[in-house]
């Protein structure tokens, strides 16, 4: 019995060290332009290799018969339950307008410095820890406020140019839009990670005073300076 319990033991540990310490290789692409957003990522470790792909999936679910007569029979059912659902969509609503999230740009830019060195240094740890072979990004963004763009474009300028200093293989495009309100990018990047390398890095960001104030103040849906 000792010695099952022993082998059993043994081989959990083996398998939380393998995870720990394996390398995971992770290839991404993502974009987004307009409201239409795209990603693809490749995952490999050991011998297993994983894609997920949304492109493949809506390609699939077009072409997929029963998918379209389910649809449609769900569009049917829904039509014939609206008069009785009427009041209770009324109720969820007052729900989510009662508990929307009131932050405007003002607060996340309160937010946005309380934990801008946390960010620094876990971004600092992750060069450190994560070997990247490539990373491009392609960035246009802009508020309905041009001030708070150009503020935070100051902020991601800034943090731009400390991210080029640790990690040459870096590719940072980052376009201010001042007339429009707007988030557009895309992303390429091949990168290998330890998951053991990353814990330390993730615990200290995660614990972080500054981190638990903002994250408090965004679950309770309260103002940064209460």
């Amino acid at each position: 019995m000792l010695s099952l319990v022993y082998a059993i033991s043994l081989i959990f540990i083996s398998i939380v060290l393998l995870i720990l310490f394996a390398a995971i290789d992770i290839f991404v692409d993502i974009s987004k332009k307009g409201p239409d957003m795209h990603h693809m990522v490749h995952v490999k470790w050991l011998f297993i290799s994983h894609v997920l792909n949304d492109r493949t999936r809506s390609s699939e679910a077009s072409n997929d018969p029963d998918l379209d007569e389910f649809d449609q029979n769900d569009v049917l059912g829904s039509t014939k339950d609206e008069g009785k659902n009427e009041d209770t969509d009324k109720i969820k609503s007052k729900d989510e307008k009662s508990s929307k999230f009131k932050w405007n740009v003002q607060e996340s830019i309160a937010a946005l410095k309380l934990v801008i060195k946390p960010v620094v240094r876990l971004l600092e740890g992750l060069l450190t820890s994560i070997q990247i072979h490539s990373f491009k990004c392609d960035l246009r963004f802009g508020f309905d406020d041009p001030a708070n763009t150009g503020m935070v474009y100051g902020y991601i300028h800034v943090l731009k140019g400390y991210l080029l200093q640790k990690c040459k293989k870096l590719e940072l495009d980052v376009e201010p839009v001042f007339i429009d309100e707007s988030l557009d990018f895309f992303t390429v990047a091949n990168f290998r990670i330890r998951p053991v390398t990353l814990i330390p890095v993730i615990f200290r960001f995660i614990f972080n005073r500054n981190v638990l104030r903002v994250s408090w103040a965004y679950l309770r849906n309260k103002s940064i300076s209460t």
